[in-house]
């Protein structure tokens, strides 16, 4: 799939250089400002890289114990980790150059999310830990557009972004550490999460639309901390276990589609999907002033 994503995206370059100088490019002229509501939803597996046990039981410190690579190895092939991430920001932005040939601008969001991590082991008996948040979490990321015009019709960008976002969440299932029933357990979760990816793409003006496509270059990163807090309500006993964890992507590339429509001169509609071991989509209306 990686070698039809780059044949394809170096036919559009190809075929984009040879009808640079067909048509003439007329000045244009766009708004230095714009802002817009994002909806983006990330689906993405990943693997351990890191994994950290420490436990203070009865009030006594058991100690640390960090999981060695090889261990990590072995916990990876009997382990899928899923993270599904729903996002819904505000995103003002400017145009910084905009001439005959260049195009630059860039934005920055603010917003909520809404996670959900499941973890499941591959074992005669399936088990599972699913953590969920609402709309609460909060997320930040910056994006960028630099495009070059070959032609009226032809160009080539570059998009870079970055989004962060973080938060924590008691809405814990887990039947890997089975709870004891009568006692008073109270399960916290929280995380951080960096995406990053770098989509390169030739578009192709028709009219209202600019439909472009090229590979895409991705890496996310997740660090976890759970916590499991437990109280035997007959002894008043207490037992603390807390998990840190961090996770990285698996897959690096995959296939990007993107659609700019103008619906009237100051709305732009961005539609934006990335395929290939993981999903990204992201959709943009955007107000131009």
């Amino acid at each position: 799939m990686k070698r039809i994503i780059l044949i394809s995206f170096l036919a559009l370059f190809s075929y984009a250089l040879q009808s640079q100088d067909a048509n003439a490019i007329p000045e244009k002229s766009q708004p230095g400002f714009f802002a817009g509501i994002s909806y983006s939803y990330l689906s993405i597996e990943s693997e351990l890289n890191d994994l950290e046990y420490h436990s203070v039981w009865y009030g006594q410190d058991l100690g640390t114990v960090n999981v060695d690579q090889g261990e990590l190895d072995m916990i990876n092939e009997q382990r899928t980790e899923l993270y599904d991430r729903h996002y819904l920001a505000v995103e003002p932005g400017m145009v910084f150059l905009n001439n005959n040939r260049w195009c630059f601008e860039g934005s920055v969001l603010f917003g909520v999310s809404r996670v959900k991590f499941k973890t499941e082991i591959d074992q005669p008996e399936a088990t599972q830990k699913t953590v969920t948040t609402d709309f609460k979490n909060l997320v930040t990321g910056i994006s960028l557009n630099l495009r070059y015009n070959f032609s009226e019709k032809w160009g080539l960008s570059m998009m870079p972004q970055l989004i962060y976002t973080w938060g924590d969440s008691d809405d814990i299932k887990d039947n890997i550490r089975p709870q004891v029933d009568f006692f008073v357990n109270d399960l916290k979760e929280s995380y951080s999460n960096g995406y990053g990816r770098l989509n390169i793409m030739a578009s192709y003006m028709a009219g209202k639309l600019m439909v472009s496509l090229g590979p895409g270059f991705y890496y996310s990163f997740i660090n976890k901390t759970y916590t499991i807090d437990r109280i035997n309500p007959e002894t008043m006993d207490k037992y603390h276990d807390e998990i840190e964890s961090s996770l990285n992507s698996i897959a690096f590339i995959d296939a990007c589609l993107r659609v700019d429509w103008t619906i009237i001169q100051p709305l732009t509609l961005s539609m934006e999907s990335a395929a290939g071991q993981d999903l990204f989509i992201k959709t943009f209306l955007r107000y131009n002033f």
